[in-house]
């Protein structure tokens, strides 16, 4: 863990890992030329640097990148003459990544918000409290929850996971329908958890996702995922 490039290039195989993207061919150049690109810049400086990045917010940053690809965002084909996206080059830091991710997201938020059918959302978890879970179970449904929640589980970049049988999509609802909480759940353990804007879920929800799931048995197998949100333990970083 010596090497500038070393470490550039483990950062980005372990994101690339994490995220599951290992066979979008159009998507690993476009996270090459800009996150691996900063991770080589800022590992030159600090070989420690990795570790002080948040999992969370470059998670973001890929989930921005592949949504834009998959719905055709203008700027993904004004190329530079490598290929790649000027836009993506002209970052300078995953900060300011996660900064135009964000307000891309937000400005989804205009649109008007989808109306779901039993093929798009089913209720998953109810027990008659505050809070429920839906499965969801279609890109429209994933479209709606991305444009509620500011984050970019929607539009493209978790289309694919609806296919896998291993994998479920779920929201923490209120009573009036809105969503809270947006989980991810692989082969029965809790991966992600995510408030809005790819904030901390609050304790509240955290709790009640917890409880919802343990009906299930999906409550983070050994890591206790969720527990994570409802205690004084930092959110995980790369380490």
């Amino acid at each position: 863990m010596g090497d500038p490039v070393y470490v550039a290039k483990w950062f980005v195989d372990r994101l690339r890992f994490r995220h599951r993207y290992q066979s979008n061919d159009a998507l690993t150049p476009l996270v090459n030329a800009s996150i691996g690109r900063i991770a080589l810049k800022e590992s030159r400086k600090d070989l420690n640097w990795f570790r002080r990045q948040d999992e969370e917010a470059v998670d973001h940053v890929v989930d921005w990148i592949e949504s834009s690809l998959n719905s055709g965002a203008p700027w993904i084909s004004n190329l530079n003459d490598k290929g790649i996206p000027k836009k993506l080059m002209k970052f300078g830091s995953l900060e300011a990544m996660h900064a135009e991710a964000d307000k891309q997201m937000k400005r989804l938020l205009v649109h008007e918000r989808q109306r779901m059918g039993k093929e798009d959302e089913e209720d998953f978890a109810d027990e008659g409290g505050e809070f429920y879970i839906v499965h969801m179970k279609t890109p429209a449904a994933l479209d709606n929850e991305s444009n509620a929640m500011r984050h970019c589980v929607g539009h493209g970049a978790y289309d694919r996971r609806l296919s896998e049988k291993r994998s479920l999509m779920l929201s923490l609802r209120d009573r009036k329908g809105w969503p809270h909480m947006t989980i991810e759940i692989v082969n029965g353990e809790v991966v992600q958890a995510r408030g809005k804007a790819n904030s901390r879920p609050k304790e509240v929800h955290a709790a009640a996702a917890h409880r919802l799931l343990d009906i299930w048995g999906y409550y983070g197998g050994d890591t206790d995922y969720l527990l994570n949100f409802m205690t004084e333990r930092p959110r995980y970083k790369w380490a």
